[in-house]
């Protein structure tokens, strides 16, 4: 995304760098969505009918697809504003509202998803350390003998 680097050759990403990170995340989720919504309208015959006179349906694209030069001109909106014509700038500013309502809710989206997978995470180690004890504890109370005590 043009990030400056320091002499290891790490990015230096600023706070403001990771705003922008997430605007043109935002963006290009709605390029792409407005994309599918698209095509969606353009092939609404209904299957039968479509089959009938031979026309076949375009197979369906995945959401996150967004072509080489939308990626570029997002970037360049974002990351190189003066170089962007007054008239275009004043054109996507009636877009930044929906683009920052976006950014939230897929940063929200994220964070969920990573709560589900961590609390997953916990529940299969909980229940692969449950089973690692009740064979210990078996184990030990098989093989105790007279003063001994189990050890789990």
């Amino acid at each position: 995304l043009g990030f400056s680097r320091n002499a290891f050759g790490e990015p230096e990403i600023s706070r403001r760098d990771r705003a922008a990170s997430k605007l043109i995340w935002a963006e290009l989720n709605l390029i792409s969505l407005e994309r599918e919504e698209d095509t969606t309208e353009e092939w609404s015959l209904p299957h039968t009918i479509s089959r009938f006179f031979g026309v076949e349906r375009p197979t369906p694209r995945s959401p996150a697809h967004v072509t080489f030069e939308e990626v570029f001109v997002t970037l360049l909106h974002w990351r190189c504003p003066e170089l962007v014509p007054e008239e275009v700038r004043n054109f996507r500013r009636s877009a930044i509202d929906e683009i920052v309502r976006t950014a939230h809710a897929l940063v929200i989206t994220r964070l969920v998803k990573q709560w589900v997978v961590a609390r997953q995470r916990r529940e299969a180690t909980k229940t692969e350390l449950s089973g690692v004890n009740t064979e210990h504890s078996a184990i030990g109370a098989e093989g105790r003998t007279g003063g001994e005590e189990a050890r789990v």
